[in-house]
């Protein structure tokens, strides 16, 4: 199987959510990091 790199785009909607929920949850960054760099491979189960 070949590698995909995928970049990720944020919206500003969920940038703005991401940042009040990293107010009240310290670690979703650390937490999120593992998926995000998995889609970033490409390796995404389902269709795109």
């Amino acid at each position: 199987m070949s590698e995909v790199s995928v970049q990720l785009r944020f919206t500003a909607l969920f940038k703005r959510r991401f940042k009040g929920l990293a107010k009240k949850y310290r670690q979703i960054q650390t937490d999120i990091e593992p998926v995000l760099v998995q889609i970033s491979r490409g390796d995404v189960i389902g269709r795109i």
